[in-house]
């Protein structure tokens, strides 16, 4: 019976030593347990913020490919305008250079017009002048259509079509027409005077050196090439006029120079009014 007993004791503490082992490892795999739930609530907590991110660069994408498509949009629009701009440009540049041709073809017709024809009537100086008003508008439009390359073209080209604008054809062109439109306003005032002065100191002999001088002037209004000078008598004063019976005779002689041959002329005409008026005061 001691036996029995003693073996069922042993058996008993082993039982014993068994259960304590077991609810060590029962208390164990609890604790592994709750550190898996707390690391299964981080994993989920991981996944959420995950989602959230997803989300996020899901709109991020979205927006970034509607910014893509107004790129595409906007550089085919630039395209569109690059081409439309280019050929705008070639348009204004053949124009430009259509308009230079004629600026310089119509200068050099003005200018002949007003070297050959200046012993013609005074109507044909109005009608250089207007040609010459017409000039100006051409270059007005020329400069223009140069501001616009400008504005349509790179630095570069800028700086090129300055130099094309700035040329010294277009540069003389321009002076010659503003002295040619001085020149005929400076006859227009000149013909007045002379005429206004003829009307206030006219008398009996001067009407008949008028007649006279009308007469010379309507015979070699004829004759293009020559040009009209006045006698030395006719401004020198009366110290000359010793044997010499008319004081405005006109002698006919060969201009050298078709250019200043009416405005010599016109002077000389200012000056021989001048000596008239002169003569007259002396004779009152």
């Amino acid at each position: 019976m001691e036996a029995r007993l003693h073996s069922a004791n042993n058996k008993s503490e082993a039982l014993m030593m068994k259960l304590r082992e077991s609810e060590q490892s029962v208390e164990r795999l609890q604790a592994e347990v709750e550190i898996l739930k707390e690391s299964k609530g981080m994993i989920e907590d991981q996944i959420e913020n995950q989602k959230s991110i997803n989300e996020d660069l899901d709109t991020q994408l979205t927006v970034t490919k509607a910014k893509l498509n107004e790129v595409f949009h906007k550089f085919s629009s630039l395209e569109v305008e690059f081409e439309d701009k280019s050929n705008c440009c070639e348009e204004l540049e053949a124009t430009c250079l259509e308009l230079q041709l004629q600026l310089e073809s119509a200068a050099k017709e003005t200018l002949s017009c007003g070297i050959n024809e200046e012993g013609k009537q005074p109507q044909d100086g109005w009608e250089i002048k207007a040609a010459s008003v017409k000039l100006a508008e051409c270059q007005e439009t020329i400069l223009n259509l140069g501001k616009q390359l400008k504005a349509l073209a790179s630095p570069r080209e800028a700086a090129l079509f300055d130099k094309v604008f700035t040329t010294p054809g277009a540069t003389a062109a321009a002076t010659n027409i503003r002295n040619m439109n001085r020149r005929f306003s400076l006859r227009d005032q000149m013909i007045a005077e002379d005429r206004s002065k003829a009307i206030i100191l006219r008398s009996p002999t001067e009407d008949a050196q008028k007649s006279s001088l009308n007469h010379a002037d309507n015979d070699n209004e004829l004759i293009s090439p020559n040009a009209l000078v006045c006698a030395p008598e006719a401004y020198f004063g009366p110290k000359h006029k010793s044997g010499n019976a008319a004081v405005g005779a006109l002698a006919i002689v060969p201009s050298k120079k078709q250019g200043f041959g009416l405005l010599r002329s016109l002077l000389m005409r200012r000056k021989k009014g001048t000596s008239k008026k002169s003569r007259s005061l002396v004779k009152v």
